[in-house]
This record gives C-alpha cells, sequence and structure tokens, in this order.
C-alpha cells in the first residue's frame, strides 16, 4: 500500500512540472492572451502556434503571442473582411486564408519571413497586399485566383516567384519588380488579363513556361540582359504585345513563345548573341553552317516575305496566324521544313 502512495505522489510531481515547463515556452504575459483565445475561436498549442480558426467575426485581430499561423488555420472561412496579424508571428504556413471569398483586407507585419504556398489563394475579394519586407519567395499560387486583386507591393530581397503564383489574377493592373529578383517561374503571371506594362529587373536569369501567357493588354517586353532561358509560350497569347527584344545573354528559347500575338510586329535580338538572331524582325536560331526560322511575327504587314539565303530549316508553327503573308519565297539550299 505505501508503494501505490509512493508512486502516485510521484506520478503527480511528475506530472505538475510538465504542465510548469509548457506554460515556460512562451512569454507569461502571453498565456493570458491564448488562454482566452479559445473563447473567441481561436485554437492555439502550447508553442504559440494557431491551428485553427473557428469564429465568425468579419473583423478578425490574431492575439499577441502566436508565433506562427498553421497550415491551413483560416483555410474556406467566409466570415473574415479584414484580419490584423500581430508582430509576434514570424511565420504563415501553407494555403492557411485558401478559400476567404470575402477577405478585402489583411495586414502582415515585418516579422514575418515566410509564408507558405496557395496561403490566399480564390480570396476573391482581396484587391492589395504589402508583403513584408523580409519574405524573400512568393510561393506556389499564392494568390492563384484573386481575381480582384488589383495591386500589390513586393519588398526588395525578393528572389523567386514561383510557379502559379498570381495565375488567374484577372484585375492585376501593375506589378514592381525587385532588383533582387532572379526567377519567374511556370504559368506565374498566366491569365493576367489586365496586366498593361511590366519592367523585368536586370538581376532576372529565368523566365519559366507560360510565364506570362494570355497577358492580353502587355504591349511590350525587353527581356533583361541577364535573362538566360525563356520558356515555351512564355509570352504566347499577349493579344495587343507589338514587339518583343531579346538580350545577348539568352541561349535557350522555348517553342511557340510567341504563339497567338496577333498585334505583334517585331522580334528584336540584341546583336551580340551568340545562339539567336533577328533579320527584319523575324527570329531566327544559329545553327551549324546556317540559319533555322523559328518565329515569324503574325502582326507584320508584308504580304510577301523572301527567307534569308543562310535559311536552313523552319521551325514547327513559325508561320501561324500570319494572315496578312500570301506568299513566301524558299531559298534553294533549305533542307527542312517542320
Amino acid at each position: 500500500m505505501k508503494n501505490k502512495k509512493k508512486y502516485l505522489f510521484f506520478t503527480l510531481f511528475a506530472l505538475g512540472f510538465m504542465l510548469t515547463g509548457i506554460n515556460n515556452q512562451i512569454p507569461e504575459e502571453n498565456i493570458t492572451n491564448i488562454a482566452s483565445a479559445a473563447e473567441t475561436g481561436f485554437v492555439i498549442d502550447n508553442n504559440g502556434i494557431l491551428t485553427k480558426y473557428t469564429g465568425t467575426d468579419t473583423s478578425v485581430i490574431i492575439p499577441d503571442g502566436v508565433t506562427s499561423i498553421g497550415d491551413r488555420a483560416f483555410f474556406n472561412c467566409t466570415s473574415a473582411n479584414t484580419i490584423i496579424i500581430p508582430d509576434s508571428v514570424t511565420n504563415i504556413g501553407e494555403r492557411v486564408f485558401w478559400g476567404c471569398k470575402n477577405l478585402e483586407e489583411i495586414t502582415i507585419p515585418d516579422s514575418v519571413t515566410s509564408i507558405g504556398g496557395g496561403t490566399f489563394k480564390n480570396c476573391k475579394s482581396l484587391k492589395e497586399i504589402t508583403i513584408p519586407d523580409n519574405v524573400k519567395i512568393i510561393e506556389q499560387a499564392m494568390f492563384t485566383g484573386c481575381n480582384n486583386l488589383k495591386k500589390i507591393v513586393l519588398p526588395n530581397g525578393i528572389t523567386d516567384i514561383k510557379a502559379s503564383a498570381f495565375y488567374d489574377c484577372h484585375s492585376l493592373i501593375k506589378i514592381n519588380f525587385p532588383d533582387s529578383l532572379v526567377t519567374i517561374e511556370d504559368n506565374a503571371f498566366a491569365n493576367c488579363h489586365n496586366l498593361t506594362g511590366i519592367t523585368l529587373p536586370d538581376s532576372l536569369k529565368k523566365i519559366g513556361h507560360w510565364a506570362f501567357i494570355n497577358c492580353r493588354n502587355l504591349k511590350e517586353i525587353t527581356v533583361p540582359e541577364n535573362v538566360l532561358y525563356i520558356g515555351d509560350m512564355a509570352f504566347a497569347g499577349c493579344k495587343k504585345l507589338t514587339s518583343v527584344t531579346i538580350p545577348d545573354k539568352t541561349t535557350e528559347i522555348g517553342d511557340f513563345v510567341v504563339k497567338n500575338c496577333p498585334a505583334l510586329k517585331k522580334i528584336t535580338v540584341k546583336p551580340g548573341n551568340k545562339t539567336y538572331q533577328s533579320k527584319d524582325g523575324v527570329l531566327f536560331k544559329k545553327v551549324q553552317s546556317g540559319l533555322k526560322l523559328v518565329a515569324y511575327p503574325s502582326g507584320k504587314t508584308e504580304k510577301t516575305y523572301k527567307f534569308p539565303v543562310k535559311t536552313k530549316n523552319v521551325e514547327y508553327d513559325a508561320f501561324s496566324e500570319c494572315k496578312n503573308l500570301t506568299e513566301v519565297i524558299l531559298p534553294g539550299n533549305m533542307k527542312k521544313i517542320n
């Protein structure tokens, strides 16, 4: 009997010690905030991570002391119109505000250093947002389907814009690309129908597949000097695009890069490029002992086109939708038409 009492005593003592340790993991002044948070719909663990919001408030103020917002914490929360995040938060997980279709305004403090993929996907009422200075990557599908987003401020320090980050942001008119940006991934700005003007920074090295596909109001694109790679259909479907300039360092241009660009009249390649060149606004790739015609701008007004003598072959779909062209004159030494 004495042994059983002794065992029970030590068990209770150990349990009390563990609970004391848990309370010491977060600042004492925030314990009250977090403890009372459950009454307003916040589920917060003992490390200060907000794991779930079950409330129905239209204006949501996340309690001070929360250190991180966990994955899907506000998933499909349709009641929230505004959300304020405290300075104690350093990390926002993945798909946190996905489907918050009535969210119009959110305040993110500079203490936040990372925001996960899909965080604001389908936030259809969100009109503008400022990304904190310490965030370095715009993750995959972060703003996909935010079709009322008109303005976003990206800080200096952003290095990557991941795949589909702004996919279907139909209302986005302009975006500031910071001088630190290195990569724009696949589909990053696909279907941004109202994007009218972009100035890509000199730091940029890669433009992914379909990066600006169906940006119907883009009129001019100058690819920066340090871009090495332009992916398939990167500018396809840009209906108002009239000119594209390729720098001398670009070594690879994907297929159908300017397909379905009916206003395009000229493609210019800087003279120092060792892989590509342009003649009379037509894009060629340098091949062994000659040239390969890659793309003939479909908005050119000439009715007749005479191939340069050095043309050896023609890329598939190179003359797609060239409605003004009625005659082509082939050189005698051409070997292949795809």
